[in-house]
C-alpha cells in the first residue's frame, strides 16, 4: 500500500488502536480514512508557519506521520464546525450574540495545538537578519567629530 503524505492507512490504523479516545478510527471505510489523511497531509504541506522538506529525514518522518494523523483526527471531529466558523467569517460575521462567540480571520490554517507542537522543529524561521553598506549623505568621512566638524588627537571617538 502507497504512502498518503507521510504514512500509510496501516501506520494509522495502528496509531489509531494506541490513541485514546479515537476507537471510531476503525470503524472507518478505507476511503474515508484516505480522504482524511490526504487532507491532514495538504494541510501541512500548505502551512506557511512550516518549511516541510522534500524528502524528510526517518526521524522526521515519524514525526510527521504522527502529526499527519493528529490532524486527520481534528478534521474528523471538527471539520464540520470549523467549516460553518471559516464561512461566518467570509460572510464578514465578526460576532454571534446569542452563543457569545466572536470570530477573527487569523489567516493561518486551523490546526491543532498538539500538530503545532510536533511541527516545532520544522517552524519557518524568517528570512535571516543581515547586514550591508550604508549611504551617508554627509561630506564628511565616518571618522569625523559630528560636534566640531574636526578629528580629535586621530580619534574620531575622544572628545
Amino acid at each position: 500500500m502507497p504512502d498518503i503524505g507521510w504514512v500509510q492507512i496501516t501506520d494509522a490504523d495502528t496509531y489509531f488502536t494506541t490513541r485514546y479516545g479515537a476507537s471510531a478510527w476503525a470503524a472507518l471505510i478505507n476511503a474515508d480514512k484516505t480522504s482524511l489523511l490526504t487532507t491532514a497531509w495538504n494541510r501541512i504541506r500548505s502551512d506557511t508557519r512550516f518549511v516541510i522538506p522534500g524528502t524528510p529525514s526517518a526521524d522526521q518522518k515519524l514525526i510527521l506521520a504522527m502529526a499527519q494523523e493528529e490532524t486527520a483526527w481534528y478534521m474528523y471531529i471538527h471539520l464540520a464546525d470549523e467549516d460553518r466558523r471559516i464561512g461566518l467569517i467570509a460572510q464578514g460575521v465578526i460576532e454571534a450574540g446569542i452563543v457569545k462567540e466572536k470570530y477573527r480571520n487569523t489567516g493561518e490554517i486551523p490546526l491543532p495545538p498538539i500538530v503545532v507542537d510536533l511541527l516545532v522543529d520544522f517552524l519557518y524561521a524568517g528570512s535571516p537578519v543581515g547586514g550591508g553598506d550604508i549611504d551617508r549623505s554627509e561630506s564628511s568621512s565616518y571618522d569625523t567629530d559630528v560636534a566640531s566638524d574636526k578629528i580629535v588627537d586621530g580619534d574620531p571617538y575622544s572628545y
